[in-house]
């Protein structure tokens, strides 16, 4: 498989909007892939 396969995949997206002592921000994460997560601050 190539890439491109893999990421027509239908992985499970889980996105959470976050209100914590570092600010308003959305964490989101792939549970299919172990240590795939990023993060987006709202300004």
């Amino acid at each position: 498989m190539e890439v491109k396969d893999y990421m027509k995949l239908p992985y499970t997206r889980l996105v959470q909007e976050m209100n914590d002592e570092s600010g308003h921000y959305f964490y989101g994460r792939i549970l299919e892939l172990d240590g795939c997560q990023s993060h987006y601050i709202s300004v």
